[in-house]
């Protein structure tokens, strides 16, 4: 119960079953210590030492001798409670143990046979009240007629809050232009695509008349920092061109199957960048 009502406090048990079961520790005394620093960092703070006397009595001469320095090294204007409970009376305990909590040593004795009856006769009224309350089929439940709801008026951003936003939006979009400009600069100094660097030649003609939508690294890169992506997946389309325009004019031609395959590389070492 009292453990209960100090929930909202950190609370650090130094039963021996917390000690010895600790990952974190490779002994019962580290496991002592760490309890006692996390406790001090996170004050107001809980020690919680339950059955005292088992906890005496299986604990060896060393454990002991350190619960007791670490409580008398502990400030007595920290916030830290030091709460332990035992199934003996203080006169059956180590006199050593007793004399941590000073004066504050209560002995609670079992609740009489009154002390029960009055505690669970208040628990069976109120359940009986509660299920004659759900079995009474003749009160009625008093109806109230429903409020008409006030319409919910939709608020207009402020100046503060468009500029937020359009400075948010801008941010993004600087941040892919680097991306973008990155991706192209990293492929433009690859010389095995160097053939996909810069534009065809417009006197070219027999690949102008085939290829209507021509795409290459530099006309990318032209066009990022021009501003004209605003989106990824903008970037990508015009990407996917390279390829696509590479197999459409060599088509399934022996010699310019290199060129389709540096193309097809091309798109995957953008795509992985």
């Amino acid at each position: 119960a009292v453990l209960h009502k100090l929930e909202r406090f950190a609370i650090h048990s130094l039963a021996l079953s917390s000690l010895l079961s600790g990952l974190s520790s490779r002994t019962a005394e580290e496991a002592v210590i760490n309890a006692f620093m996390e406790a001090r960092k996170t004050t107001p703070a809980v020690l919680y030492l339950p059955q005292l006397e088992l906890w005496w009595e299986n604990a060896h001469t060393q454990l002991r001798v350190l619960l007791l320095m670490l409580v008398a090294d502990l400030p007595s204007n920290l916030p830290i409670l030091l709460l332990a409970t035992s199934h003996a009376s203080s006169d059956e305990l180590d006199t050593r143990v007793v004399g941590l909590f000073g004066k504050e040593v209560y002995d609670l004795g079992l609740p009489t046979p009154s002390d029960r009856r009055n505690f669970f006769s208040q628990l069976v009224e109120d359940v009986l009240h509660f299920i004659l309350r759900k079995h009474d089929k003749t009160k009625k439940l008093e109806c109230f007629p429903e409020l008409t709801r006030v319409p919910k008026k939709a608020r207009e951003p402020s100046e503060a809050e468009l500029q937020a936003q359009a400075d948010s939006e801008e941010h993004a979009l600087r941040c892919l232009r680097m991306c973008l400009r990155d991706v192209c600069n990293r492929i433009l100094y690859e010389k095995c695509f160097s053939p996909l660097h810069f534009p065809v030649e417009k006197d070219n003609r027999d690949y102008h008349s085939i290829i209507k939508n021509p795409m290459d690294v530099s006309t990318l890169l032209e066009r990022v920092d021009n501003k004209q992506y605003l989106t990824l997946s903008a970037f990508l389309q015009d990407l996917e061109l390279i390829p696509v325009n590479a197999k459409v004019y060599h088509g399934n031609d022996y010699k310019g199957s290199r060129i389709v395959s540096k193309a097809n590389a091309l798109r995957d070492a953008a795509h992985g960048m």
